[in-house]
Parts: C-alpha cells; sequence; structure tokens
C-alpha cells in the first residue's frame, strides 16, 4: 500500500511521456505479485489514490471466475459511478474494463440488457451500452443491431441518440455486415445530417476502418467519397484509401500528400 502511494506521487510529478510509461509498468507488475496474497478485487476496494485504482481495475480480465462477474459488476457499480468524488475519466475507464476477459453469456447478456433498457441516467445508460457491444455471439449482435437501429424513444429522459449507438457498436467487428449498405446509405445524405450526426457518422466510419479488413467494401466506399462535393467525406474518403494503400504495400505517402492538400484546402 506505501508503495503506490509513492508511486503514485512521482507518477504526478513528472511530464516525462517514458518515466510515467515505466511507472504504470511498475504498479501493472505491483497488482500482479498483490495476486500472491489477495485479489486485485480486495486491492481495488482499498483507499488508494484513483490512478492506482485505474490501473488494479484495467488489470482484472482473467483474474475472476464466471460465477464473480456479476458482483464485480455490482460493485463497480456501487462504488465507482455512485461516487461523486470520483472523476468522470475513472468511471469510464472502469466499466469499459469490468467486463475484460470475460465472455458475456445469455444470463449476463440479459442482465446488462435490462438494466440498459430501465436505466434513465444517460452517463449510465451509456455505460451498459458500452458493455453490452463486447459480446461476442451473432445472436447477442442481431438483437443489439435491432435496439441500436430502432426508433428514439422520445419520451425516455436516459435515452442514447441513436447515431451514438450505432457508432459504439459498430466497434465490435462481428457487427459490421449489419454497416455495409447502413454506411454507404448515410454517406448519400450526409450533406443533411446535423453537424452531431456527421461526427457520430465520422466515427463509425473510423471504427469500420480501424477494426475491419475487408478490403473490397472499403475501396468501393473510397471511391464514392472522392466523388463526392462534400470535403469532409472526400478527407475520410483519403483515409480509407491509405489504409488500404498500406495493407497492400503501396505507395502511403502519396496518399500523405493528397490528404495535406486537401487539408490545407479546407482550413485556409
Amino acid at each position: 500500500m506505501m508503495a503506490t502511494k509513492h508511486l503514485e506521487r512521482i507518477y504526478h510529478r513528472t511530464l516525462n511521456t517514458q518515466i510515467t510509461y515505466l511507472l504504470e509498468m511498475l504498479v501493472k507488475m505491483l497488482i500482479q505479485s498483490y495476486l500472491e496474497n489477495e485479489s486485485i478485487w480486495t486491492l481495488a476496494k482499498q483507499p488508494i489514490p484513483d490512478v492506482i485504482r485505474k490501473l488494479a481495475i484495467i488489470n482484472l480480465g482473467g483474474t475472476f471466475l464466471n460465477e464473480d462477474v456479476i458482483e464485480r459488476l455490482k460493485y463497480v457499480l456501487n462504488n465507482f459511478l455512485e461516487e461523486d468524488t470520483i472523476s468522470m475519466e475513472l468511471k469510464k475507464a472502469t466499466f469499459a474494463h469490468a467486463l475484460k476477459g470475460e465472455e458475456v453469456d445469455d444470463e449476463l447478456f440479459e442482465t446488462l440488457l435490462s438494466r440498459f433498457k430501465e436505466e434513465n441516467n444517460i452517463f449510465k445508460k451509456w455505460m451498459f451500452w458500452t458493455a453490452l457491444v463486447g459480446v461476442q455471439s451473432e445472436q447477442h449482435i442481431a438483437t443489439l443491431w435491432e435496439i441500436a437501429n430502432g426508433p428514439e424513444e422520445e419520451e425516455d429522459g436516459g435515452r442514447l441518440n441513436q447515431l451514438l449507438r450505432l457508432r459504439i457498436l459498430s466497434t465490435n467487428p462481428m457487427s459490421h455486415s449489419y454497416f455495409w449498405p447502413y454506411i454507404m446509405d448515410k454517406w448519400t445524405t450526409y450533406c443533411r445530417l446535423s453537424n452531431q450526426d456527421r461526427d457520430n457518422i465520422k466515427g463509425i466510419l473510423l471504427n469500420l476502418i480501424e477494426f475491419s479488413r475487408n478490403l473490397e467494401f472499403l475501396q468501393q466506399l473510397s471511391e464514392y467519397g472522392e466523388a463526392n462535393e462534400d470535403l469532409d467525406v472526400q478527407l475520410y474518403a483519403l483515409k480509407v484509401k491509405a489504409d488500404c494503400e498500406r495493407w497492400n504495400a503501396h505507395n502511403y505517402m502519396q496518399f500523405v500528400e493528397e490528404w495535406l492538400h486537401l487539408f490545407i484546402m479546407n482550413n485556409t
């Protein structure tokens, strides 16, 4: 416990990225060695600095039996989401990794889904949805796609914007087969979307680019985007093109020059 407090003091006093990284490695090693006498979960419950608690939570994956998952989730909800003194950043990091390394089985999926539907607090609703999209079942993905692509519920004070639901879901590669026709349709109406919806569409595109290796689709997307009149769409099309070329070992530097040229035009 004393070691974690000393490390935290050093952590906050240094601005050197490499030293900070090394300190984080030391903390992780400390957390892993702590398993010899107590679980990481016990450590996370202690009154330790947030920066250490965050690393402890992130390293929880794979250290618990499946039957402990629900109890772990309850603990995270009760001790982090309800605690005003804990920063929003820490809450997000904590919940995002609360189920790390665990398979979301049918029982846990239904538990999370019920809480998502019942929750009126927008922040908690976002948290449950983020946990749900980590599923690895085609059946669960189909259920989430139906919910994500469903109509808005105006009377629900805790609703998530439809495009935001889709944006979060697009981080799961198993969902991408649903997104190919959807994203092409959205790009045809891109110029008529609100700024917030444009940002979400861009976010979906970036997730498809980052997590997908469907080169045929991405090349089609790139060709369409380059012919689009909207400069934002052109820029993202070039991003797609760059990734395609990088994966195929083509001329990446030529893309950089094209992107910079468009970027300069868009900002002068």
